[in-house]
C-alpha cells in the first residue's frame, strides 16, 4: 500500500481469495467508524493498544496514560471552546449533504488480541515499528470519508497536538491544505456518495485548480498612512 505520506508499507500479502477473509476491506472497528463518521463526527480516534501478552515497560504505561489523559482533556476544552466556521451555507461553503455538521469528537479502541482488526493492527503497526516494539498505544484521528492523518505514538502525543490537529480538521482555513492529501485512506466497504448525497445523486463538483486561477480577484483599498 503506497501511503499519502511517501512511505510504501506492505500491511498484509497473500492471494485475493484471501482478503475477505483477513478483512482487508471490513472489519467491526471500520464499520463504526464508518456509523460515526456519517453520523457527524468531526474526528474519530482510533487507539490501538499495547500487547498486554508480551507486557510494556512501566515508562511506556505511563506514556499511554499520559496519552489518555490528552484525549480526555482535549475533548472537555474542546467542546467549551471550539465553534462552527462563519459563513457555513453560503456560496462557497454551501451544505450538500444532510449528514449535521458537529462539533464532535471520540475514541475508539483496538485491541491487539483482536484477529477480526488483524489488517488495520498491521498496517498502523508498520508505520510505527519503534513505538510498537516499546510496547506504547498508537492513535490514529481519522476524518472525512475515513482518511487517517496520521499514526502518532503515545509518547509524542500531548493536549497541545490533540488541540491543534482538530482545530486544523474542523477549521475553515485548511482547505487549501487538505487537498494536498495528508495522510491516508483506510480501506472500509463504505459507499460515502450514497451515504452522503442519496441514492442517484451526484456529489458536488470538485474546485480545480484551474477554477480557483480563473477566479476574478477581489481588490481592496488600502488606505493611505499617516
Amino acid at each position: 500500500m503506497k501511503l499519502g505520506i511517501g512511505r510504501v508499507v506492505n500491511g498484509w500479502h497473500g492471494p485475493l481469495s484471501k482478503a475477505i477473509e483477513v478483512g482487508i476491506l471490513d472489519s467491526p472497528v471500520r464499520r463504526e467508524l464508518g456509523k460515526r463518521l456519517l453520523s457527524g463526527h468531526s474526528v474519530v480516534w482510533i487507539i490501538v493498544r499495547a500487547d498486554t501478552k508480551t507486557g510494556s515497560q512501566p515508562a511506556s504505561q505511563n506514556l499511554n496514560a499520559k496519552a489518555d489523559a490528552a484525549l480526555t482533556s482535549s475533548f472537555s476544552w474542546l467542546s467549551t471552546n471550539l465553534e462552527l466556521p462563519e459563513g457555513i451555507g453560503l456560496p462557497g461553503s454551501e451544505l450538500h449533504s444532510e449528514i449535521p455538521l458537529l462539533l464532535k469528537f471520540s475514541t475508539l479502541e483496538i485491541s491487539r488480541e483482536d484477529m477480526k482488526e488483524s489488517f488495520l493492527i498491521n498496517l498502523f503497526s508498520e508505520l510505527q515499528p519503534e513505538a510498537t516494539r516499546r510496547g506504547e498505544d498508537l492513535i490514529i484521528p481519522v476524518f472525512g470519508r475515513g482518511r487517517a492523518l496520521e499514526v502518532i505514538p503515545a509518547s509524542v502525543l500531548t493536549t497541545p497536538l490533540v488541540k491543534d490537529l482538530t482545530v486544523f480538521l474542523s477549521g475553515a482555513c485548511s482547505c487549501q491544505v487538505k487537498e494536498q492529501n495528508p495522510g491516508f485512506d483506510l480501506l472500509m466497504s463504505v459507499d460515502w456518495n450514497t451515504k452522503l448525497f442519496g441514492k442517484g445523486n451526484a456529489p458536488p463538483p470538485v474546485r480545480s485548480d484551474r477554477d480557483r486561477l480563473n477566479q476574478k480577484p477581489e481588490l481592496l483599498t488600502i488606505p493611505t498612512g499617516n
